[in-house]
């Protein structure tokens, strides 16, 4: 297959397809457990701009599918971080899956905002990890 014609071989997108199937599997537990929570979240007093609850489900498979497609890109790229960088991906999900069960289950909100802070850290690291290598997001 010539570089050129790679990209429309039919294995070419398995990567991002299946990253994107795992994010959106982890998030679909999230997502299950978070239905159980929301009583007590409807309780809660919000700041004016949140949106309104039927914006999440579609925004967070947004994301969920961006993070594979991601993930799978970093993947085809297989650079000297790509170890790390998977690492970083599974912690991601799982610290997305649990900060859900910490909020939305468990009502535990010092321990969701402390989490909350994990998260922005670990995206730190995935998100160089990723970006290393390659200085471009989009496209081949």
């Amino acid at each position: 297959i010539s570089a050129a014609s790679a990209k429309d071989f039919p294995g070419a997108r398995l990567p991002e397809i299946a990253f994107a199937a795992l994010s959106l599997f982890i998030g679909g537990i999230g997502g299950i457990l978070t239905k159980s929570g929301m009583p007590a979240y409807e309780m809660i007093t919000k700041p004016w701009f949140t949106p309104p609850a039927w914006v999440f489900p579609i925004v967070w498979t947004i994301l969920y599918i961006l993070m594979g497609i991601g993930m799978g890109r970093a993947w085809k790229r297989s650079g000297p971080t790509l170890q790390s960088s998977l690492w970083f991906f599974g912690v991601q999900l799982m610290l997305n899956l649990f900060w859900t069960v910490w909020f939305f289950i468990l009502q535990l909100y010092g321990i969701s905002f402390v989490w909350l802070l994990l998260l922005l850290l670990n995206f730190r690291f995935l998100f160089m990890g990723c970006w290393t290598g390659s200085m471009r997001i989009s496209g081949y």
